[in-house]
């Protein structure tokens, strides 16, 4: 059993335990027995939603690490590709295309123990992170739009290993980060081993990205299944007794809607006020459009499709963007499925990557913040000119409906 967990996703290094049998039927049997074996299914996850084959992701890992053999202040770090996990601690070989090798590490022990260092009999000084390979392509690509990546490529931004082990060494806790890990259930985590139970599949669902899922929706929009049926809407305005964002000009609410970065906030924003609702309902495609790529920038596989115009032309972004926000939003007991996985690699972006990639930012050295043909940003970023290109967006989504007014 491992105590320690992916230092992205929070999620566990080994191999979790799935069922033997369905969950329903299992639980049934047992009730006919009048035994208590149910109980040991309640510590497994179900085989109907997901399998053995689908979560052995979780025991691939690589490790990011200080090299007491660094001759100088930078290139202090290091990052093994593969691991394998031993209680505490990982073990890494050489890689075989010679990018890491143990020598240039000055460990001859061949294992690094993780998150905490302070036994007498510890290899390494300074504590080493892991995790999952899929966690860490999915912060790169969160580094990669913070600063003007095209996403709808395979460009990744090169992660600086001496900033990113700042970062981790800066937050490390005994088995984790000290990080916002979103939705993950605490009761999910023990000091003594990760717990499969029932329910919780959906944090051991791969985040990378989904195959066949990018063809699945350009089937789904060419069949006509994000058209909208008209219907008659309600008008509940007589029931409004104050709404502060009725007087508000279009222009300020393009821009707070811009301003909200993920899908729940945004349509808990649309429940709260009736003018708000009645406003996103007449919004044009192009609207939904930029808002599903501001708030699903996690969506890598839904992006993609936006970019053919002719395929969207027949669907209602605004039902694209309900049926992803929905069906990603996470929750215990999901079903298998596409949105299982995406469920996790929601949780993953919005949270956890996101505070890693602000605190990454904010250390990273100024001169290295437009460096380097993977970031596609070649000039120190401003609060200034970050005001100005959310004014220019905002004039070209606002003159759009603006014409339609």
């Amino acid at each position: 059993m491992s105590n320690i967990y992916c230092a992205i996703c929070c999620g566990p290094l080994v191999e979790v335990t799935i069922a033997s049998k369905p969950r329903s039927e299992a639980f049934k049997t047992a009730r006919q027995r009048g035994d208590d074996s149910d109980m040991d299914e309640e510590k497994s996850y179900d085989c109907e939603i997901i399998t053995k084959e689908e979560t052995a992701w979780t025991t691939m890992m690589m490790l990011l690490g200080f090299n007491p053999k660094a001759s100088g202040p930078t290139n202090v770090a290091f990052l093994a590709p593969f691991g394998i996990l031993f209680d505490s601690a990982v073990a890494v070989e050489d890689s075989p295309d010679g990018s890491f090798t143990l020598d240039d590490v000055g460990n001859d022990q061949h294992y690094f123990e993780c998150y905490d260092v302070y036994g007498d009999d510890c290899p390494n000084e300074e504590p080493a992170f892991p995790f999952h390979p899929p966690c860490y392509w999915i912060l790169q690509r969160r580094l990669s739009d913070r600063f003007g990546g095209d996403l709808s490529t395979d460009g990744l931004a090169t992660m600086d290993k001496d900033v990113l082990y700042s970062v981790m060494r800066s937050l490390t806790m005994v088995s984790r980060l000290d990080i916002d890990y979103g939705d993950l259930e605490v009761d999910f985590i023990c000091v003594d081993f990760w717990h499969s139970r029932a329910g919780g599949e959906v944090y051991a669902a791969n985040p990378g990205l989904v195959e066949g899922l990018e063809g699945r929706i350009q089937e789904m929009m060419a069949t006509g299944y994000f058209r909208l049926p008209k219907r008659v809407e309600l008008d509940l305005s007589h029931g409004v007794r104050k709404d502060p964002f009725q007087s508000l000009p279009f222009d300020i609410l393009v821009s707070i809607a811009e301003k909200l970065e993920d899908p729940e906030c945004f349509m808990n924003w649309a429940r709260a006020s009736w003018s708000i609702h009645t406003f996103l309902r007449s919004a044009q495609d192009s609207f939904w459009k930029r808002t599903i790529r501001m708030q699903m920038q996690w969506f890598f596989e839904l992006d993609r499709c936006l970019e053919d115009d002719k395929l969207c032309r027949g669907s209602s972004m605004r039902a694209v963007f309900l049926w992803a926000a929905g069906g990603s939003k996470l929750r215990l007991g999901m079903k298998g499925g596409d949105f299982l996985r995406l469920a996790n690699r929601r949780r993953i972006w919005t949270s956890p990557c996101k505070d890693l990639t602000d605190r990454y930012c904010k250390i990273l050295p100024r001169h290295l913040l437009g460096e380097g043909g993977d970031f596609g940003y070649n000039k120190e970023y401003s609060s200034e000119e970050e005001e100005e290109e959310s004014s220019e967006n905002n004039e070209e989504v606002g003159g759009e409906n603006s014409d339609e007014d």
